[in-house]
């Protein structure tokens, strides 16, 4: 008879360590897994880009909602997006941004570091309009996208699927106006 019940118990017990030892602890807030994981849920399975010759430097999630307060939760307008930022190489952290300096409905969840800046990328899933700027289409790396210049700089738009993936960086002597485009076609090809 005791043996009948000390079967289950085992089992149970069993179960139990082994779901223990399987399970892995919270990425520590600040870190670039934990804004990978905040970023994972909000966009199911999105990953933060990385970028060649580039290191992140920040990553802020931003929620769009409709100006009207009375607006259905529902209404795709209320939106989410993370924006990252990429410099040449990652240096010390900036000093600490008070969240007067973000929009109400933002959170930074990684950085923000120091660096010469290469290009930020937004991903959310509204498509871009850009209020009549000079626009070409071009091709990259397979990835359809739209290229506006924008005094010095450069936005390039490419929408696969349900994401909008814009970029906005300014060319260089270290970065031609091709690389930030391999760029964009790099992180829609990463996901």
């Amino acid at each position: 008879m005791k043996i009948k019940k000390f079967i289950p118990f085992t089992v149970l017990l069993i179960l139990i360590l082994a779901g223990t030892a399987c399970s892995k602890p919270a990425p520590q807030e600040g870190t670039l897994e934990y804004a990978e994981s905040e970023v994972g849920k909000t966009f199911s399975g999105l990953k933060l880009p990385e970028l060649d010759g580039a290191e992140i430097s920040m990553v802020v999630l931003q929620h769009w909602q409709h100006p009207d307060e009375e607006a259905d939760p529902k209404d795709p307008n209320n939106t989410d997006t993370v924006i990252i930022g990429y410099v040449e190489q990652r240096g010390e952290k900036a000093a600490q941004i008070d969240d007067e300096d973000l929009h109400e409905e933002a959170r930074l969840l990684y950085g923000v570091y120091k660096g010469d800046t290469v290009a930020a990328l937004a991903i959310g899933k509204l498509p871009v309009e850009t209020g009549g700027a000079e626009e070409s289409e071009e091709e990259v790396d397979g990835v359809a996208m739209q290229v506006y210049e924008a005094g010095e700089g450069l936005i390039a738009v490419a929408r696969p699927k349900d994401l909008t993936y814009t970029l906005q960086g300014v060319p260089s002597e270290s970065r031609s106006r091709e690389q930030l485009l391999k760029l964009l076609a790099e992180a829609v090809n990463e996901q």
